[in-house]
């Protein structure tokens, strides 16, 4: 097994360890984990699932954009040209 100092150096870097060592670090082999291994490992870490996220609405997501800063200012930039009869700068102010 790897010191602790070494475990963390490697936590981002394992594919540059020798297979034999990634096996012997995660205590398993070529041919995966035994039936009780693998309950035992799911008892204690959960299984090995990603977890669903409440999904949102378009018109939630389409309210978030309105978060930024930026949009406020290409707003009053469209609003601006538009007053002023800059029609092109304003269609294409309206488009980004």
């Amino acid at each position: 097994m790897l010191e602790l100092n070494q475990r963390r150096i490697l936590v981002n870097n394992w594919h540059v360890l020798p297979i034999e060592k990634i096996y012997q670090e995660l205590l398993t082999s070529k041919a995966g984990l035994t039936s009780e291994e693998a309950r035992k490992r799911r008892r204690r870490y959960g299984p090995n699932e990603i977890s669903s996220s409440k999904k949102r609405s378009v018109f939630l997501i389409f309210l978030e954009q309105f978060k930024s800063p930026l949009i406020y200012i290409l707003i009053a930039a469209a609003i601006l040209t538009y007053f002023l009869k800059h029609k092109r700068r304003n269609i294409s102010l309206i488009e980004v």
